[in-house]
């Protein structure tokens, strides 16, 4: 991994590399942010050299090498609390376990995952907030050519909406539980055709009608569910509530 690196800053001749970009497309001031956190942040590297760390590793996990014997492998790999490992995420059995991780820092998203059984995986890292989306869809993309038993593109199936319904909903919401560097505001939208989400990552995203209460954002994945709290009407966005914000209480 020679092109990997925990310094913070880089060293101001270090000239090729890649400089972050918000969801607007304007560049993160300097390039980068620093970070002191440097085992959660620092990390400089390509996707070769990320992807050379997890093919070891799962060599390692398999017969043992140089880098780590069978059990110090398989100790890393041990899922724990949510199934998280040492630093890693690990999911499944059989064909289907593997270890992954996705993340980021201001201006960059990354995912990588590698399968334990089969020595398959994939790296992808973006320069830009917007590159989970991305990234979702090249890893999706991946699967379906090499035919993978995970990350499957997820069919939509349009289907009738319940307008009468669902025109009451438009409006603007905020999460009942929210972290996040954005505002936290979504704003679901219909123009008497089409439905739009628009959030404070990516902007305006379009949606498909699933169900009478449903809709779907084909490019992010994203799910809407039109429900209620009581008498309240709420949204549930990725399976997360939000409440309406009255327009009195918008800033």
């Amino acid at each position: 991994m020679r092109r990997s690196s925990f310094a913070q800053p880089l060293p101001d001749g270090e000239r090729n590399r890649a400089r972050g970009h918000y969801a607007d497309g304007s560049e993160v001031e300097g390039g980068a942010l620093v970070y002191p956190e440097l085992a959660a942040a620092g990390l400089w590297t390509t996707p070769s050299d990320l992807a050379r760390f997890a093919i070891a590793l799962q060599q390692s996990w398999k017969a043992g090498t140089a880098f780590l014997n069978t059990v110090q492998a398989h100790d890393l790999l041990k899922p724990g609390l949510n199934n998280y490992a040492q630093g890693l995420f690990v999911v499944g059995e059989g064909e289907h376990l593997r270890f992954m991780h996705s993340g980021g820092n201001a201006g960059f998203k990354s995912t990588y995952a590698m399968y334990l059984e089969s020595g398959d995986g994939v790296v992808v890292m973006t320069d830009g907030d917007n590159g989970s989306y991305l990234g979702g869809e090249i890893v999706k993309a991946v699967s379906s050519a090499y035919g993978w038993p995970d990350f499957k593109p997820r069919p939509v199936q349009p289907a009738p909406l319940d307008i009468a319904v669902a025109r009451r909903y438009a409006g603007t919401y905020r999460l009942d539980v929210f972290e996040g560097r954005y505002a936290n505001r979504y704003d679901l939208q219909f123009d008497g055709k089409d439905w739009m989400l628009v959030m404070p990552d990516i902007g305006a995203t379009r949606l498909v009608p699933t169900g009478a209460a449903s809709l779907v954002a084909p490019e992010t994945g994203e799910s809407i569910e039109l429900a209620q709290d009581g008498t309240q009407d709420v949204v549930l966005i990725g399976g997360r509530k939000a409440h309406r914000v009255p327009h009195s209480k918008l800033l």
